[in-house]
């Protein structure tokens, strides 16, 4: 046999030798579980929508409130134990509409809580358990990978004739 072609079958085995690793689909996963989720997240996204309805003298009266954040100081730190905290503020600006007239305010939110969670790894939720009800809930895990976690919420009360019809979304990016 010639040197070349010796040469070329002794490349062409390393190549195939090197390559059969990545049949197996490469790194594994990162799967949602509490060790991968435990770290600390900064805030760097968060949206609500609110529609309220209430019936007045038999007429519905429906109001709309978006809520757009911005301007994130906001750390979120998770704990493989199942602890929480959470601190830091940031700025809202919330737009109310009620019969075609709308309203805006602005605000400086300061959040400074602590509690426990309880993740689902199922059904990709994160339960908080929190003193304070703007917190409390089920969270939708919609993103989670090694970088980022985003979180959506739905709610629906019917409170004393008052329906209230929320949706939220809040993104961070690990620290």
């Amino acid at each position: 046999m010639k040197p070349t072609k010796l040469l070329m079958l002794f490349v062409l085995a390393i190549a195939v030798l090197s390559c059969s690793g990545d049949d197996d689909g490469g790194d594994d996963p990162f799967v949602l579980n509490l060790t991968n989720l435990a770290g600390t997240y900064a805030l760097n996204f968060f949206n609500v929508n609110l529609q309220q309805t209430i019936e007045f003298q038999g007429i519905p009266i429906t109001s709309t409130t978006d809520i757009v954040g911005d301007t994130f100081q906001v750390e979120l730190v998770l704990n493989e134990n199942g602890n929480y905290s959470i601190e830091g503020e940031y700025r809202i600006t919330a737009t109310t509409t009620v019969a075609g007239e709308s309203e805006t305010v602005s605000e400086i939110v300061t959040v400074d809580d602590s509690g426990t969670f309880v993740l689902d790894n199922d059904l990709e939720t994160i339960t908080i358990n929190s003193t304070n009800p703007l917190l409390e809930g089920t969270y939708q895990i919609s993103l989670f990978n090694e970088t980022q976690l985003n979180l959506t919420q739905e709610i629906s009360l019917d409170e004393d004739g008052v329906v209230s019809e929320l949706t939220g979304e809040q993104r961070y990016n690990r620290l």
